[in-house]
């Protein structure tokens, strides 16, 4: 029986002769002291993170009865590649990133035909082979379920808005991932982030209207020189994070900048343009 962490565990009840004569269906037709408006079965079978479902049963040596569910996910998979593809500043095709994940479920069944939900998992298996186990409790892993959330979900990276959630997903990535449970298999292809020294900060360009403006300023003095420092800023902020761009994720870097210029120049060549307003609809190319 593979290990599983020891949360606070939560209870269940289960009425004898109402289940599918066994243990397994005992479990599935119980609810949740936390959420009695489901049936275990119904939130885990409807749950839409699973491509791959199985209850099974265990018995230990000593003869307790245990019910295990397994969810197997590969949509990380399909999220992954579009971010890489449509979102190099954010998960460069190097990357190395989460492909499969495995959430599992177990439930102790007590000799009064009751049952508690002693142990819960998520493994991450990333794409150079590693393993890591999930930083999230017991009762956070189960509610995701209740609540049918969807933790890679390709659809919120099309639209309005998929900017910020991709740039989300980056940084949560490093908070859900806790320690390795197994080493890569692969040798990792990203290359080591050289050390770059932080830049002087430049009073002048600091954020707000003031920043607006000097960036305004610097735009139509030398439109050239602006775009490079836009583009040295998205190299250096991913650098800060751990991703080192590559040639063609600094061009597709440089091609926004450089839309992004081009937006502002028409903004601001309208009448009663406003800089703190061109700067808010387009986007600070300077950040």
């Amino acid at each position: 029986m593979k290990k599983l962490l020891l949360c606070t565990v939560l209870t269940a009840w289960a009425l004898a002769g109402c289940f599918e004569g066994s243990d397994i269906g005992r479990v599935k037709d119980g609810v949740m002291d936390f959420d009695k408006s489901l049936k275990v079965g119904d939130a885990l079978g409807n749950w839409a993170e699973c491509t791959e479902k199985n209850w099974s049963e265990i018995k230990t040596a000593n003869g307790r009865k245990i019910v295990q569910f397994d969810c197997k996910s590969t949509k990380a998979r399909e999220y992954m590649q579009y971010a890489k593809s449509h979102f190099p500043l954010y998960f460069s095709q190097d990357s190395v990133v989460p492909e499969e994940t495995t959430t599992t479920f177990q439930w102790t069944i007590n000799t009064d035909d009751t049952f508690e939900l002693t142990g819960a998992d998520k493994l991450y298996k990333r794409t150079d082979g590693s393993v890591h186990r999930a930083n999230e409790t017991l009762e956070g892993l189960l509610k995701r379920a209740y609540s049918n959330q969807v933790e890679f979900d390709v659809s919120l990276l099309v639209g309005p808005g998929a900017i910020g959630r991709v740039d989300t997903m980056r940084v949560m990535l490093g908070m859900l991932m806790g320690p390795q449970v197994s080493p890569p298999t692969v040798s990792a292809t990203a290359p080591t982030a050289p050390q770059a020294a932080s830049p002087a900060a430049d009073p002048k360009a600091s954020t707000g209207a003031e920043g607006n403006a000097y960036a305004w300023a610097s735009i139509q003095k030398d439109p050239n020189t602006y775009l490079e420092k836009c583009v040295e800023d998205e190299r250096l902020g991913a650098i800060a994070h751990g991703v080192a761009l590559s040639a063609s994720a600094v061009e597709a870097s440089r091609k926004v900048c450089a839309a992004k210029i081009n937006d502002i120049k028409q903004c601001m060549g309208k009448p009663n343009a406003k800089v703190d307003s061109c700067f808010d609809t387009v986007g600070n190319t300077g950040d």
